[in-house]
């Protein structure tokens, strides 16, 4: 279970750090955003992990960024604006969300199935604004 919640607590330590940055920046166009695509190979130490593992981490954040490169220049939506909006209706309990993982939601926002969002209109994120005026 600790491991889980450090997972779980780290996601929302750098979603905060995003979101904060993007109130502070309001002009700044934030283009990407690589996250990983599938877990991160571990061993049961952290940094301790043999030279496969270490490969493959490696591997999977070169091809996980050239994804997000590639795929942005072709969609409407930035990963960071994808992201943010994902986060936001987790964070508000949106029932809309609750059947899809982040990489579904990417594919139906680009659908149209979840329309536009603006995070500056957000009570929710209201909370980030905090002396960036």
């Amino acid at each position: 279970m600790l491991f889980r919640y450090l997972e779980i607590s780290s996601f929302y330590n750098s979603m905060d750090g995003l979101l904060r940055a993007k109130f502070a920046y309001k002009d700044v166009d934030f283009r990407y955003v690589i996250t990983p695509s599938a877990s991160i190979p571990s061993s049961e130490f952290p940094l301790n992990m043999d030279q496969k593992q270490i490969e493959t981490a490696i591997e999977m954040g070169r091809k996980d960024a050239i994804n997000v490169i590639t795929n942005s220049t072709e969609n409407a939506y930035s990963s960071l604006d994808n992201l943010i909006h994902y986060h936001a209706m987790k964070k508000s309990g949106d029932q809309q969300i609750l059947t899809h993982t982040y990489g579904s939601f990417t594919e139906a926002r680009q659908n149209g199935e979840f329309g536009d969002y603006d995070i500056m209109e957000d009570p929710l994120m209201k909370k980030y604004t905090f002396m960036t005026k």
